[in-house]
């Protein structure tokens, strides 16, 4: 920025000349936003990733947002300094956060991922910056999302009466994804528990209830 001159000087062969100059006033332009991103990022399955590192610089100081997305998972965010949600929301594949340059870098310190519920594999991790002239950046950070436990699932009827009798409850089941299921507890306040163990874990248990 500032100014500078452009001078032209031309000359004849018998060494005759004329100088002049033009005056050149540079002005501010706008400067495009720079995202600053980590490198490749681990996570477990079923577990949330905090992504800390990620900020945006702009020379002119006139970042007006920036907008991340993924494709397998969630991105949570905590506002602050009067950022918002412009776009999309919170705790979905893709948000928007609008506000000061300061604001927004507060924000995307906080930022969560959580890969979807079973979801094994790679993800992306897109962060478009954009300033109030519409100059813009756009970096990816790539996320391979591992194995993780699966907590196990119990399935169970509905309600059960009896009065002063045994009652089967034989359709109670459990089920773990990741084929590690250690134990089953089962209580009752006002009654008593049976089971016939087997030798081989079976996939249901069939407690007979004697609630007097």
């Amino acid at each position: 920025m500032g100014a500078d001159t452009l001078t032209v000087l031309s000359t004849d062969s018998q060494g005759a000349s004329d100088s002049d100059t033009v005056s050149i006033t540079v002005a501010t332009g706008n400067v495009a936003p720079i995202n600053s991103v980590p490198g490749a990022q681990s996570a477990v399955e079923n577990t949330s990733l905090a992504i800390s590192s990620i900020s945006v610089a702009d020379g002119n100081g006139d970042l007006a947002s920036t907008q991340l997305s993924v494709s397998h998972g969630t991105l949570t965010v905590t506002l602050s300094g009067g950022a918002t949600i412009s776009s999309g929301t919170n705790g979905s594949g893709t948000l928007t956060i609008s506000g000061s340059q300061a604001a927004i870098n507060t924000t995307l310190a906080s930022l969560v991922y959580q890969g979807n519920v079973g979801y094994v594999g790679a993800d992306t991790l897109t962060v478009l910056s954009t300033d109030s002239q519409g100059a813009s950046d756009s970096d990816t950070v790539s996320i391979t999302v591992a194995t993780g436990n699966v907590a196990p699932i119990n399935s169970v009827p509905g309600t059960k009466r009896c009065r002063n009798t045994s009652l089967a409850i034989s359709s109670i089941s459990v089920a773990d994804g990741n084929g590690d299921l250690a134990s089953t507890q089962l209580s009752v306040s006002h009654g008593t528990l049976t089971v016939t163990l087997m030798a081989v874990r079976p996939s249901a248990v069939a407690p007979t209830a004697a609630v007097r």
